[in-house]
């Protein structure tokens, strides 16, 4: 892993993540960790140029990073077991409104990065924190990923499709934008 560098104007730290990449891209995580990515060959004097361009950026997302509503799993076994079965149950629910779109397989499993996602062989997983979010919230979740099951992607035709069996999905999809995975 590459040291960090520090940025002195807004004073926090950053990584370089050097790739066959053309172009350069700020990612900044939600623990507000920024990486820059560019070109094997950039030179540094580019990137720090390319950082200060964006400050105003990346002083608005560290803003909204702050506002962020963490969601963390309970430590014990048996809050574990407890909530993997009220986010089955939950998420049972709002599949069986829908029999059409019956996925071959529910999972709900612990995922780092993601709310849901559904494999090409038909196998939805929902992550285990989606339990602790407003049922609306949950429900939208699921949803999103049966349509998964009509459209393979996120194309017009598929934000479609689920704006009609959820009306008011992007409302919702905003909504949980305030959530950050822990």
């Amino acid at each position: 892993m590459a040291k960090p560098d520090l940025l002195p104007e807004i004073a926090i730290p950053y990584t370089v993540i050097r790739s066959r990449r053309k172009t350069m891209a700020l990612v900044l995580h939600p623990d507000n960790q920024l990486e820059v990515r560019c070109g094997l060959k950039m030179p540094l004097a580019d990137i720090q140029r390319f950082i200060q361009e964006k400050e105003a950026w990346i002083k608005r997302k560290m803003t909204e990073n702050s506002r962020l509503i963490p969601v963390q799993i309970p430590l014990g076994a048996d809050q574990i077991a407890a909530l993997r079965h009220q986010t089955r149950q939950k998420a049972m629910d709002v599949i069986q409104r829908f029999p059409r779109l019956a996925p071959a397989q529910l999972i709900i499993r612990r995922q780092k990065r993601r709310w849901g996602s559904c494999s090409k062989s038909g196998v939805i997983s929902i992550n285990l924190c989606a339990g602790l979010l407003p049922d609306d919230l949950l429900e939208y979740i699921v949803v999103h990923e049966l349509c998964h099951l009509i459209h393979f992607d996120h194309s017009p035709r598929f934000h479609r499709q689920l704006e009609q069996l959820l009306p008011g999905a992007q409302a919702k999809r905003r909504a949980l934008q305030r959530y950050l995975l822990a």
